[in-house]
């Protein structure tokens, strides 16, 4: 038995990507991440002139901190067939680290995008990859849900929370406890949401807190007053979006200075900005 031979068309060929690099262009990964110790590693295959297949094998650090962090990559003229974004190590969530893929001309400092390839957030069962993903918003989907310890403040003086640079927070609980002496006079709690400059929530608890006590309050989104013993107060909270530099803070009428807030417990949802 013979076989025919399997012949190629040589004519109204489509190319096998819409992607050509050149050799004057490169890779750009930039990642945003908000947890320490990830490490990212792109891989792909490009089919070069001489018609091989080389791979694509690179190793990228995200910053920790949200800020923005980047790399440039050499590659080889060809078609990009395709391109991963994987977590090689660390421990990531949804919401947790942003990254997009970019074709460059051009050097570090002197770079231009010409082209994006895609933009998502990456888990350990999430991989960005090209051509299937897309390029999407750093606030769009569900978010991180974040647990935060604020900072204690000193005697005498107020909580104050900032939210952090290249983020978005939409609050959806806060916890704290004072501690007041005996200096007379009844506290009253203010929980203030601000621009950085301007109030637009005011949340004004309706119970006074006396001399020599001890209260802890939880503000959430319970619809409303929820009845618990008079040392735990549940006020209503709605969930608002915060943006970077937007503040979460008390303002208490006849605060005594020796007056002790403890730090704040935050719980929120949490997006990357680019």
């Amino acid at each position: 038995m013979t076989f025919s031979s399997i012949t190629f068309s040589r004519e109204g060929v489509q190319p096998p990507s819409r992607f050509y690099l050149r050799p004057a262009e490169r890779f750009e990964i930039r990642s945003w991440c908000s947890v320490a110790d990830v490490v990212l590693g792109l891989h792909g295959l490009i089919l070069t002139p001489d018609g091989t297949v080389q791979e694509i094998s690179e190793v990228h650090r995200p910053n920790s901190d949200r800020s923005e962090a980047s790399d440039l990559f050499f590659l080889s003229e060809g078609f990009l067939l395709h391109l991963q974004v994987r977590i090689e190590s660390g421990s990531v969530l949804p919401g947790e680290c942003f990254v997009s893929i970019h074709i460059v001309r051009g050097l570090a400092g002197g770079a231009t995008r010409v082209s994006t390839l895609f933009a998502d957030y990456v888990t350990p069962i999430v991989s960005p990859t090209y051509p299937v993903s897309g390029i999407n918003q750093s606030t769009a989907g569900v978010g991180a849900v974040r647990s935060i310890t604020g900072t204690d403040p000193a005697a005498g003086a107020e909580i104050s929370e900032v939210v952090p640079a290249n983020a978005r927070w939409t609050i959806l609980a806060v916890r704290f406890t004072l501690v007041t002496l005996a200096v007379a006079g009844d506290r009253v709690i203010h929980l203030q949401l601000d621009d950085g400059t301007n109030i637009f929530s005011d949340v004004c608890v309706s119970t006074v807190h006396a001399a020599s006590i001890t209260k802890i309050y939880n503000f959430a989104n319970f619809g409303s007053t929820q009845l618990a013993p008079v040392d735990c107060l549940y006020i209503p909270l709605p969930p608002l979006p915060l943006l970077a530099g937007y503040r979460i803070q008390t303002s208490t009428e006849n605060l005594a200075v020796d007056d002790d807030f403890s730090a704040p417990q935050l719980l929120v949802k949490e997006w990357l900005v680019e």
